[in-house]
């Protein structure tokens, strides 16, 4: 996370949690980002209050305040963790030896696959219910995650003369953006135009990247 000069938002309160709050198996810790990614998600930053969350979870709200400052403080950390299982989910795909355009067909396949993370309506909860502290720390999860592992792979493909991107950093938010979207008209349903929607995607995006003569996936590989 980036260093701010600004009070240190995530550290714990003083006090620890009653032990008759703290659940078996994973950590307390754990099971509140779970159940608050499960409901912010569902329902967005404003739909979800504290309560609900404690509730989910089975403890007090003191208990949740020990491990998160506030509901902001929450939120973030709460995206970041996602942004991270994000990261996780993609990376053995664009480090793997494969040309780009099998990659970037994985990474479709990937994104309607059921229960894929969709960030695009965080992210504007993000922008209008976080301050400024938070608003950074969010960001800054979305290039190390997300962004700069996407354009690091464009400019190796760039360099092996696979694809003509003169701003791979635009082209990776572009590619990025393309992947939210279809996780979100597909990847919670069993949808009829799943395959044709993979098809255009990739036809798209390989038309305007790929440089003559590059090498082509003949169909998005099975994930």
């Amino acid at each position: 996370m980036e260093s701010s000069s600004q009070p240190d938002k995530y550290s714990r309160r003083v006090g620890r949690p009653r032990q008759c709050d703290q659940p078996a198996g994973a950590s307390t810790r754990e099971l509140i980002l779970e159940e608050a990614a499960r409901l912010f998600l569902q329902h967005g930053y404003a739909g979800v209050s504290i309560s609900e969350i404690t509730q989910g979870v089975n403890i007090t709200k003191p208990t949740l305040y020990h491990y998160f400052v506030d509901k902001e403080n929450l939120f973030a950390l709460v995206m970041i963790n996602l942004m991270a299982r994000l990261y996780e989910q993609t990376a053995p795909t664009l480090s793997a030896d494969a040309p780009f355009s099998g990659k970037l067909a994985l990474l479709l396949r990937c994104a309607a696959r059921p229960g894929g993370i969709t960030l695009s309506c965080l992210m504007r909860d993000a922008v209008e219910h976080l301050d400024d502290f938070h608003l950074l720390s969010v960001r800054g999860a979305l290039r190390r995650y997300l962004i700069d592992p996407l354009e690091n792979c464009l400019q190796e493909a760039r360099a092996r003369g696979e694809i003509r991107a003169q701003e791979p950093r635009l082209v990776a938010e572009f590619i990025l953006g393309a992947l939210d979207g279809i996780r979100l008209r597909h990847g919670f349903c069993d949808s009829p135009e799943y395959e044709a929607t993979l098809a255009v995607s990739l036809d798209l995006l390989l038309r305007g990247l790929l440089a003559p003569g590059a090498p082509v996936a003949a169909e998005a590989p099975q994930a």
